[in-house]
């Protein structure tokens, strides 16, 4: 579990509109289809990894990092990749 202090919570709303300046320069960049393409081979790949260590991992859609817990197994190494 991550508990944040509120100087922390303010933290994050200060760089939100960051990210998001990021993600759109990103998306002009490289188009929506392949930003969504390249996320989501990365969440196989952390949860592929999360598998070995059994920890849960973070994963979900291409936006700022509010994203649910998956767990993985390494019997799951085939179906992740």
């Amino acid at each position: 579990m991550i508990v944040l202090t509120r100087s922390g919570e303010r933290m994050i709303e200060r760089a939100f509109p960051a990210w998001e300046r990021a993600l759109e320069e990103a998306r002009a960049a490289f188009g929506e289809k392949r930003i969504r393409e390249v996320h989501a081979q990365l969440g196989r790949i952390v949860a592929t990894v999360d598998g070995f260590v059994g920890t849960g991992v973070t994963t979900g859609q291409v936006g700022p990092p509010f994203h649910a817990v998956w767990k993985s197994s390494p019997e799951d190494l085939d179906k992740h990749l």
